[in-house]
């Protein structure tokens, strides 16, 4: 299912002494956003698709109305326990990236909202102690055509080095314009991998990155249903599962400057939550793989960070909340930026080497929605620590 991002209304343009007043036309009511033209151009180089400057190119050429895009829904999550048990998978690294193993129960301390929780369960995990596979995603929508090619030789060579045997079953996707593909057929024979990606190549051909910011908004719905899509799928499967996602990420959208109304920011927060629920209770970790390395714009490499911050309350939730880097970072993966795309799968596929499960038991005295900040510390400190950044209380059912 679609949900709408916004109203489908059309909408109207207006141009008035250097500013733009976005409103709806018809019985739904879209909030007017206003800003100096000045203001949205310094946006546009931030990032990309000011939605005032492409409403005002659309004026001046005489476009008086325009369809407004939409914006997609997260698939349900598998159900929370009915004990309230909350389980996350914890990386304890050194400053290198080495997995730092033989911990302890006793080395941990669980924060919940910054108030220590009582761990109920601990292990030390690892391949070879609880089931891991990993799917390989290319994103063919979200990067150039050089970027995919690079992709490929990147995976060849990770696949050369390998030996004949992979560190763990994996399985290849591919996102399109017309959705998600996925062999479900997961392989730890490097040959057969190879085909995988080989067969893979007929649909590398469709990538669209670098349009108009309508076209930009049809890429973001595409991209985020097509992560819901294989999230579910993963999520039924046994075991840990890494989301390898190679791409710079779908378009992050405008938000500081968009004032939606309160229906439109209850959905959007209604996704964010779905998603966080569904990574954790699916046992999913995602990774945000991008190709580009130094070739792309600082501005482009740190501006998910600007929504990665808590949101606490649906006026808090934006359509960048549901960027690629965002979600990684929510579900405790990486977030990596790298010319050599071998490196970056390899440093993703390490997090199966080993790793802390924990649990506890949350309160059953929360609001439905209610935010709840995690926080995990290990002693000795100075080792760096990687986790489920969040959980939210289940939403009361619709009615």
């Amino acid at each position: 299912m679609v949900a709408a991002w916004l109203p489908q209304d059309r909408i109207r343009t207006q141009a008035r002494t250097g500013k733009c007043t976005l409103a709806s036309v018809g019985r739904r009511q879209l909030r007017v956003v206003r800003g100096t033209a000045g203001q949205g151009e310094r946006h546009m180089k931030q990032f990309g698709r000011f939605l005032c400057i492409a409403l005002m190119g659309a004026a001046w050429s005489g476009m008086a109305q325009m369809p407004i895009a939409k914006l997609p829904s997260a698939p349900a999550p598998p159900p929370e326990p009915a004990d309230h048990t909350i389980r996350i998978p914890v990386h304890v690294e050194t400053n290198k990236g080495v997995p730092v193993p033989g911990l302890k129960q006793s080395d941990f301390t669980v924060f919940d909202n910054k108030h220590p929780v009582q761990i109920t369960s601990f292990a030390e995990l690892g391949a070879q102690k609880q089931q891991v596979e990993a799917i390989l995603v290319f994103d063919a929508i979200n990067a150039t055509f050089e970027s995919v090619t690079d992709e490929k030789d990147g995976v060849a060579n990770f696949l050369r080095n390998i030996g004949p045997k992979l560190p763990l079953p994996m399985a290849v996707a591919v996102l399109t314009s017309e959705g998600i593909r996925i062999n479900k057929g997961f392989t730890q024979d490097t040959a057969a991998m190879v085909k995988l990606v080989d067969s893979a190549e007929t649909s590398l051909g469709d990538t669209k990155r670098g349009a108009g910011y309508w076209e930009a908004t049809e890429r973001f719905e595409t991209s985020v249903n097509g992560l819901g899509q294989l999230a579910q799928y993963a999520a039924t499967l046994p075991g840990r599962k890494l989301i390898l996602w190679m791409s710079p990420g779908w378009p992050l959208l405008p938000g500081p400057d968009v004032d939606f109304d309160g229906r439109l920011h209850r959905k959007l927060f209604e996704d964010v939550v779905s998603f966080s629920a569904l990574m954790r209770r699916g046992n999913i970790t995602l990774d945000s793989l991008d190709p580009l390395g130094s070739s792309e714009s600082l501005l482009h490499q740190q501006g998910y960070e600007n929504y990665t911050r808590d949101i606490k309350k649906p006026n808090d939730s934006e359509p960048g909340n549901l960027g690629l880097q965002v979600i990684a970072h929510h579900s405790g993966g990486l977030v990596l930026n790298s010319n050599d795309v071998a490196t970056e799968i390899s440093r993703a596929i390490s997090d199966a080497q080993d790793w802390y499960e924990l649990e506890f038991k949350a309160s059953p005295d929360h609001k439905p929605g209610e935010f709840h900040r995690l926080e995990v510390r290990v002693n000795p400190p100075g080792a760096q620590v990687r986790t489920t950044h969040d959980y939210y209380e289940p939403l009361a059912a619709a009615h």
